[in-house]
């Protein structure tokens, strides 16, 4: 817990050390947000080579050992983490916070590289959110809407905007039939058990939370969660939780663990001081525009933690850290 604790620490000081640095230098927020979008988009070329080259694979397991994970059988065979320590659900969302970010930098047209590139980078994320989790996925569909809509708002459409909008589906879709061909070619393939071609059972999994896996039309992550809501049995434990119950209860969502563990007084420390930062990043963005966009990812965030505890997760902190400090640039500028 105390190594936890001191991990936290040094990473959230570490980004605002950085975020500091960068911004005695005068470095922009655009640009600031540019450069985490490189970093995203730098690992989402890392996962697709670590799904088609086993290579790549021994290299990533003597470069980063993998961590211990939840994730077993087929689903941990087709997940890619990449260069970090695990395929999850947190890397799902980490990627797709960085396809979220590019959007709202195109639709403000705040981003200055060639189409190509930007469409290149865009397509690497979303076929990466594919191969290391499926939360990723509303996210960039949320981007989608938001990033259009931001532009029609803010009187900023442009052809570039549009020629992506109208190039995305047939890009995903020929990245897909380039990634399996490469997958097969290079991995050799696989088939499972039943028979089913190996990359067919990646792109059933990625979507089956959204479909329930077997042509249903509910989504099978809202009928998982029904049976996730699991609350103390004392008052004792409601009201200051027992810790040890952290890594044995049987819910994924996020507030139904903390409530568990720290009981609601823990609960509101944790979630009560997020809620502030987030309504004063989407009421403090300098436009009605930066509102619009900001609010959806604030959305999201809080949506997410139903899935999992992800403001738990330093990678997400950070980011909402580097988003804050981006976005009240500015302001932050003027005080001192």
């Amino acid at each position: 817990m105390i190594a936890s604790a001191l991990f936290l620490i040094e990473g959230v000081v570490g980004t605002l050390l950085l975020v500091g640095y960068l911004n005695y230098h005068q470095v922009q927020g655009s640009r600031l947000l540019c450069l985490l979008v490189d970093v995203i988009a730098l690992q989402a070329l890392f996962v697709v080579i670590y799904f088609v080259s086993p290579s790549f694979k021994e290299l990533a397991a003597f470069l980063v050992p993998a961590e211990e994970s939840n994730v077993k059988g087929l689903s941990a065979l087709i997940r890619s983490r990449g260069l970090t320590h695990s395929a999850s659900a947190t890397l799902s969302l980490v990627q797709a916070s960085g396809g979220f970010i590019l959007l709202y930098l195109i639709a403000l047209k705040q981003i200055k590289r060639p189409l190509w590139i930007v469409s290149l980078a865009l397509l690497l994320i979303v076929i990466s959110v594919i191969l290391t989790g499926r939360t990723g996925i509303i996210l960039l569909a949320l981007g989608f809407i938001g990033g259009p809509l931001v532009a029609v708002l803010s009187g900023r459409l442009t052809k570039n905007m549009l020629r992506i909008l109208v190039a995305a589906p047939i890009l995903l879709f020929s990245g897909l039939l380039a990634l399996n061909f490469l997958y097969t070619n290079l991995l050799g393939g696989f088939q499972t058990s039943w028979g089913q071609d190996g990359f067919d059972y990646m792109l059933t999994w990625a979507t089956r939370e959204f479909t329930g896996g077997g042509g249903g039309s509910r989504f099978a992550i809202l009928e998982a969660l029904q049976r996730m809501w699991i609350f103390p049995v004392s008052d004792m434990g409601l009201f200051f939780g027992d810790p040890s119950s952290w890594g044995n209860i049987p819910s994924d969502v996020g507030i139904v663990r903390l409530l568990n563990a720290t009981g609601m007084i823990g609960t509101l420390f944790f979630y009560v001081p997020f809620l502030l930062l987030f309504l004063f990043l989407v009421r403090g963005a300098g436009s009605y525009t930066d509102k619009v966009f900001l609010g959806l990812l604030v959305f999201f965030l809080i949506l997410a933690e139903f899935k999992e505890p992800f403001l738990l997760k330093l990678y997400v902190i950070k980011i909402v850290i580097i988003i804050f400090c981006a976005t009240q640039q500015e302001k932050i500028l003027k005080r001192n």
